[in-house]
């Protein structure tokens, strides 16, 4: 059961990350930023990506995650020690933290653009890739330049996938989501 913890625990900042995204449309500076991703842009007539997708939205949730990793680690971290997949300093963290949060959001992204090569339209479920797509690329950063175990990895991307469909109906319900999924 620790280890179960301790992976959550772990994650927690990339997964604020991708809540930050949604939530970015109720802070008015980054909802101003509302310039999509994909810059309007199509391939053969689809959008790469969408309106939905925005640089405000990205810039927010990587930067909500960040900051997400680096209150976990100056309050939380020192009281949860047992619980801690790595023991990293300040700087280390912060790096950690800005790079997993920046690849949720970008495994996100890669996922739409993989949805508009399949023909998916955007806010059409795509069980289990919009579920996975922000823990898969971020954990395995993690792994590559962190060290992090596989174990912890597949533990996170199974946990999560079952997290981000509980965490979409909360959204949905509080009416920050659009779509239940």
């Amino acid at each position: 059961m620790g280890f179960l913890i301790s992976c959550v625990y772990f994650y927690l900042p990339a997964a604020f990350a991708n809540m930050g995204a949604v939530i970015s449309r109720f802070i008015p500076f980054f909802n101003a930023i509302n310039t999509p991703l994909d810059l309007g842009k199509s391939i053969n007539g689809i959008r790469i990506i969408g309106d939905h997708k925005t640089v405000g939205g990205f810039l927010f949730g990587v930067l909500f995650g960040m900051a997400s990793g680096i209150i976990k680690y100056l309050v939380f971290d020192k009281h949860l020690q047992d619980y801690q997949l790595l023991n990293l300093d300040f700087t280390e963290n912060t790096v950690l933290y800005l790079l997993m949060s920046f690849c949720a959001l970008a495994g996100d992204v890669l996922k739409s653009v993989a949805k508009r090569l399949f023909n998916i339209a955007p806010h059409k479920p795509w069980i289990p890739f919009d579920e996975i797509d922000h823990s898969t690329l971020s954990m395995t950063m993690a792994m590559v330049f962190y060290g992090v175990s596989i174990q912890a990895v597949l533990t996170v991307i199974f946990l999560f996938f079952f997290i981000h469909i509980i965490s979409n109906l909360i959204g949905y319900t509080l009416k920050i989501k659009s779509v239940p999924y």
